[in-house]
C-alpha cells in the first residue's frame, strides 16, 4: 500500500515563540526552520541544546518539534511519546493528536491511532490522508465493515483524493469480490492521472489472485500507456507466461533483453524452447555473454533439434568452462557420441557418471552398443 503522508507542519512551524531567553528561543526557531526545510538530522541537533529545566522553555514546543523531527525519522514510538508529552504540556490544538495518530499508525499501534482520530474528528476529516490511514488501521484490526465505510466516507468528503479510491480497489481484491475491484480499478483510472505504478500493482494482483483475463487487460493497457517502463513489460510477459503463452512472453523478454539483461535472455530463450521455436531460442542463446549459462542452453536447444553432431563437437567448450563434471551434461555429450557412433568416446564418459538414475540409463547404452557390435546391421 501507498505510504500516507499528512501535511500539517505549518501549524507548528508558524507558531510564536517565547522571547524572555533569546538563546533558548533561538534553538526552537532554528529547529522549526530545519524542520520546514526538512533537515531533519539538523533540527534534531538543534533541540538538544535546549534547556528543559528553564522555566521559558515553551516544553510543549519543544516535544512538538522533536515530535516531528522522530516522526520523519521513521522512529515511530519515541515520536508517540513526544507528542503524547506535548498534549501533556498543554498543546491542545487538534493537529497534535493527528501526528500523534500518524505516529502510532506507524508504530502498529492501530487502535491508539483510531482513538487519536477519533479524538480530533473535526480535523480529521479535513486531511483526506486521514480518511486512507483510518481506513488501513480498521484493516490492519481485521474490522473490515468499518475500513470499507471510512473509505466511502472519505470518498464522499473528498472526491477528488484518488488515493481513497485506489485503496478501495485493493481491498476488494482482499476480500476475493474480482468484479468490483476490477469495475472500481477501471474507475480510479479513468479518473486519476494515475502512473503506470497504479495500473501495473491492479493488474499485477489481479494475475496473482488467478483472474488472469482481467489482470491481462489491465496490464496490456498499461504497456500501451508506458511501452518503456521495464516493470510493465517484466510483468505483461510473466502474465502471459502464466496464462501458457510462451511465445508472446518470449517476445516480451526478448526485447527487454536486448538492453544487455543476461538472465533475460535465457529466460526468453527457454519461452523460445516451450514455444517449440528451436531456432529462435539458438538465435537469441547466442547473446547471453555468460559463457556458461550460455553452453548449458545451447546444449539443451540442440538435444531439442537431435543435433548430436553439434553437441558432440561442444565437448572441448564444456570441458573448458567446467560443465563436464555435471552428470546430466557429461550423459548427454556421451549420449551424442553414441547417436554418432563413437562407441569408445561414449564409453570414456559414461564412466564418471555418478548419479544413480543416469548410471542406469547408462546401462542401457552400454548394452544398445554391445548389440551394435553384436549386429552392427541393426544400427
Amino acid at each position: 500500500m501507498r505510504t500516507i503522508v499528512l501535511v500539517a507542519l505549518a501549524v507548528f512551524l508558524a507558531l510564536p515563540a517565547q522571547a524572555k531567553k533569546k538563546e533558548e528561543v533561538d534553538y526552537l526557531a532554528l529547529a522549526a526552520v530545519m524542520i520546514r526545510d526538512q533537515h531533519f538530522d539538523r533540527a534534531e541537533q538543534a533541540l538538544t541544546q535546549v534547556d528543559l529545566q528553564d522555566d521559558d522553555t515553551d516544553v510543549g514546543r519543544y516535544y512538538v518539534l522533536r515530535g516531528l523531527v522522530r516522526l520523519h525519522l521513521g522512529l515511530y514510538q519515541q515520536s508517540a511519546e513526544d507528542f503524547s508529552q506535548a498534549i501533556e504540556n498543554g498543546q491542545a490544538e487538534p493537529i497534535v493528536r493527528i501526528h500523534l495518530a500518524q505516529a502510532l499508525f506507524g508504530a502498529t499501534d492501530y487502535r491508539g491511532a483510531l482513538d487519536a482520530f477519533a479524538r480530533a474528528e473535526t480535523k480529521a476529516a479535513e486531511i483526506p490522508g486521514a480518511f486512507a490511514m483510518r481506513a488501513q488501521a480498521h484493516w490492519e484490526l481485521e474490522e473490515r465493515p468499518e475500513a470499507w465505510a471510512m473509505l466511502d466516507a472519505g470518498i464522499a468528503r473528498h472526491p477528488t483524493y484518488g488515493e481513497l479510491l485506489r485503496r478501495k480497489v485493493f481491498f476488494a481484491m482482499e476480500l476475493g469480490l474480482l468484479r468490483t475491484a476490477v469495475d472500481l480499478g477501471r474507475t480510479y483510472l479513468a479518473s486519476t492521472a494515475g502512473t503506470f505504478e497504479d495500473d501495473l500493482a491492479i493488474g499485477w494482483s489481479l494475475v496473482e489472485s488467478g483472474n488472469l483475463a482481467e489482470g491481462l487487460g489491465f496490464l496490456e493497457i498499461a504497456h500501451l500507456k508506458h511501452p518503456r517502463e521495464r516493470k510493465v513489460t517484466l510483468a505483461l510477459a510473466r502474465a502471459y507466461q502464466k496464462r501458457g503463452m510462451p511465445r508472446t512472453a518470449a517476445q516480451l523478454l526478448e526485447a527487454l533483453a536486448i538492453t544487455g539483461d543476461a538472465q533475460l535472455a535465457i529466460e526468453a530463450s527457454e519461452l523460445y524452447r516451450a514455444a517449440g521455436l528451436p531456432w529462435r531460442a539458438l538465435a537469441l542463446n547466442g547473446r547471453i555473454a555468460d559463457s556458461k549459462a550460455r553452453l548449458r542452453q545451447r546444449l539443451a536447444i540442440m538435444l531439442d533439434l537431435r543435433r548430436y553432431d553439434m553437441i558432440a563437437t561442444m565437448e572441448r567448450d564444456l570441458l573448458r568452462v567446467g560443465l563436464m563434471s555435471d552428470d546430466s551434461v557429461r550423459y548427454a555429450v556421451a549420449f551424442a557420441w553414441f547417436e554418432e557412433g563413437d562407441y569408445e568416446r561414449t564409453e570414456r564418459l559414461l564412466g564418471g557418471l555418478r548419479d544413480p538414475e543416469l548410471f542406469q540409463k547408462a546401462a542401457e547404452i552400454r548394452k544398445a552398443m554391445q548389440e551394435c557390435r553384436d549386429e552392427r546391421w541393426k544400427c
